[in-house]
């Protein structure tokens, strides 16, 4: 390929082809700009098909990405209840099992602490997957980092616990 050739390509046609393929309406317009011009060249029903069939094309995929979305969002909804009764269930068994008092009062706080900052971890990722433009990769992320905040949640508690059972012994 030749220098030219290639500057043209990565200077003009690749940026064009990355915003056509992210921009449907763009990708419409062009599509319509192109019939347009070339009418008498291009029959109208040639013409015509191209469309009906890159707009059904356009639908499927807006579609398929609504649904991928909504079965994110509810993975993600599942994980932040999960998490959110976790931290209530763990505050109370925490309550339930101690026997000694003391352990109780030096521990508690702790516990609470652990699970106020877990709860301000998973609170800003669960409010960013309610957005409206939220893709399904991102939820994809959030679900993933909210499963990190479980996993962390869960091994705190383990070990405050663990910790505190010790102690007691």
């Amino acid at each position: 390929m030749s220098k030219i050739v290639k500057k043209v390509f990565t200077e003009c046609m690749y940026p064009a082809a990355v915003i056509l393929d992210k921009n449907p309406l763009a990708t419409f317009t062009l599509l319509a700009f192109t019939a347009s011009r070339s009418w008498e060249c291009i029959p109208f029903a040639l013409v015509a098909s191209f469309i009906i069939i890159y707009a059904i094309h356009l639908y499927s995929r807006k579609m398929q990405e609504e649904d991928a979305r909504k079965a994110k969002f509810e993975e993600v909804n599942s994980i932040f209840w999960k998490l959110s009764s976790y931290i209530l269930n763990q505050h109370f068994f925490f309550e339930v099992r101690a026997e000694d008092v003391e352990a109780l009062q030096l521990c508690l706080s702790a516990i609470e602490q652990r699970a106020l900052v877990t709860q301000q971890k998973a609170d800003p990722l669960f409010s960013a997957a309610k957005q409206a433009s939220t893709t399904s990769e991102q939820l994809a992320q959030i679900a993933s980092d909210l499963r990190g905040v479980s996993c962390g949640a869960i091994q705190g508690s383990k070990q405050g616990y663990n910790t505190t059972h010790r102690s007691n012994n």
